[in-house]
């Protein structure tokens, strides 16, 4: 979905924008939820969706929430990407609040 800066930008109605967006948040709530049911182990694991980008989401989320921890997937196909950090990790270890545990993609 384009962000809503974007469609505003380009005259979508507000009120457009904002029903999209839960109609978005809705459906990514309902299939994460899915995804949680049919993954052995985490049982404990309560699914949230949130809007806005994804660093700022994750970090206000995190901070509401009094978490500890913050555990983010890490993307990368390439062994350069070993040593490089893509944009939301990086706005992630900005925020300095809080450990953050990066999880590798499963190899495979």
């Amino acid at each position: 979905m384009p962000s809503a800066t974007r469609l505003a930008f380009t005259g979508v109605d507000q009120d457009v924008i904002v029903r999209n967006r839960r109609t978005v948040e809705r459906e990514t709530a309902i299939r994460l939820a899915d995804f949680v049911a049919g993954t052995p182990g985490v049982p404990a694991v309560t699914p949230v969706v949130r809007s806005g980008p994804a660093a700022r989401a994750t970090a206000r989320h995190a901070l509401v929430r009094h978490c500890d921890l913050v555990v983010a997937g890490k993307r990368g196909a390439f062994e350069l990407d070993e040593v490089l950090l893509g944009s939301v990790t990086l706005r992630l270890l900005e925020q300095r609040d809080r450990d953050l545990l990066l999880a590798p993609p499963e190899s495979g």
